[in-house]
């Protein structure tokens, strides 16, 4: 029997005492400490928690997104010295339970003050009610972009029936100010699919159709899209692949989204004759994707909330037809794939977007063992 000092007990009864679940997991993955609130959140006793690896705890939790408490733990454990380094602190991960609830997770690492990593430590809360105002919220908006979208598409059917089916009987001004209107509701069209999106994702509820991606592939494939309608812009597009088999797992849709929103970003602010570079490489068991271009470039105040709803640097408001949408919802789906986003500008110097995603790494087949010859 190990004798408890009072300074032990005063532990025990806060661990206790927390609303939150506290978990915290020893440099090797096995759970150390379990608290009550954490049982009751998982269903589990500490007696069935405690020496058990971190990631079997959360095997009946259905993630809210591509990242999973599963993946968020082999990340961290993985390489525990890169958080902080970058800004971030640890994983936060979104989840739902066999009841319904969503539960919040968040893990950070365990170092002490000369580095060394003593194991993780996770912190559950219960955000049910926190997740319904906002599906409330989101579904207040998904409405109102719902009903905004047929009468946009009947006045876009009747500018391209216009355009096509009766040009002959139009004289210049009218086919002016039918492109006007035309080009006014691609805006509105585009505008409304991004409320769409938002809604969706801050709702949690647009879900991913996770698949193995080849990015290599998909870059290639969206370059070449982009390429075509920048052409008369006279801005080079530049794909630059540091290593093949860049494989992810996610969402094919989303993420040629994700890249496309990055790439039409970077070659509307970039002047004629400048230069946009898509650039592809690995590092630490994640897939890095760059998009530099060679613009004027963001002030301190401006890179510090563009990633905002409707924001856009003060330099560029009377420039592209952005809704000042597309960067938000761009960093929100990388962030559902379980990476991060982040941008480097400074004026004069042009920007570079980028994000990592996890990497799958291809498991090479063992060659089967030589049955050695009799006789």
């Amino acid at each position: 029997m190990t004798m408890k000092t009072p300074h032990t007990s005063i532990e025990q009864a806060a661990m206790a005492s927390m609303n939150d679940g506290a978990i915290v997991g020893d440099a090797d993955g096995r759970v150390l400490v379990f608290n009550q609130a954490a049982a009751r959140m998982l269903h589990i006793t500490a007696d069935q928690a405690l020496g058990r690896p971190l990631g079997d705890l959360f095997a009946s939790l259905s993630p809210r997104g591509r990242l999973t408490i599963a993946d968020a733990v082999k990340r961290l454990y993985g390489n525990p010295h890169a958080y902080g380094a970058d800004g971030q602190s640890g994983e936060m991960v979104l989840m739902m339970d066999r009841d319904g609830r969503f539960i919040q997770a968040r893990l950070a690492p365990m170092l002490t003050d000369e580095g060394a990593f003593l194991g993780c430590v996770t912190v559950l809360r219960d955000v049910t009610r926190e997740v319904h105002a906002e599906q409330d919220r989101s579904d207040f908006i998904s409405n109102v972009s719902q009903e905004l979208r047929l009468p946009l598409a009947a006045i876009k059917g009747y500018c391209d029936l216009l355009l096509h089916d009766a040009a002959d009987q139009l004289d210049g001004e009218q086919k002016r100010f039918l492109h006007i209107i035309k080009e006014n509701v691609d805006h509105l069209v585009a505008l409304v699919n991004d409320l769409l999106d938002i809604s969706r994702m801050e709702g949690y509820r647009l879900d991913l159709d996770v698949r193995r991606v080849s990015l290599n592939t998909l870059a290639r494939e969206v370059a070449e899209i982009v390429a075509a309608r920048y052409a008369s812009k006279g801005v080079r597009l530049l794909v630059e692949e540091k290593q093949d088999d860049l494989v992810v797992l996610g969402d094919p849709a989303r993420l040629r989204q994700v890249v496309m929103n990055l790439l039409d970003n970077a070659l509307r602010y970039t002047p004629r004759d400048g230069r946009v570079t898509l650039a592809l490489s690995s590092s630490d068991g994640n897939v890095r994707v760059d998009v530099s271009d060679t613009g004027g470039g963001m002030a301190p105040d401006d890179r510090a909330r563009i990633f905002q709803h409707f924001y856009r640097p003060s330099t560029l408001l009377t420039r592209g037809d952005s809704t000042g949408l597309e960067l938000p919802v761009t960093k929100m789906l990388v962030e559902m794939h379980g990476g991060r986003m982040w941008v480097d500008s400074e004026l004069g110097r042009g920007t570079t977007f980028t994000f990592i995603l996890p990497r799958v790494v291809e498991e090479k087949p063992q060659p089967a063992p030589e049955i050695p010859q009799s006789g």
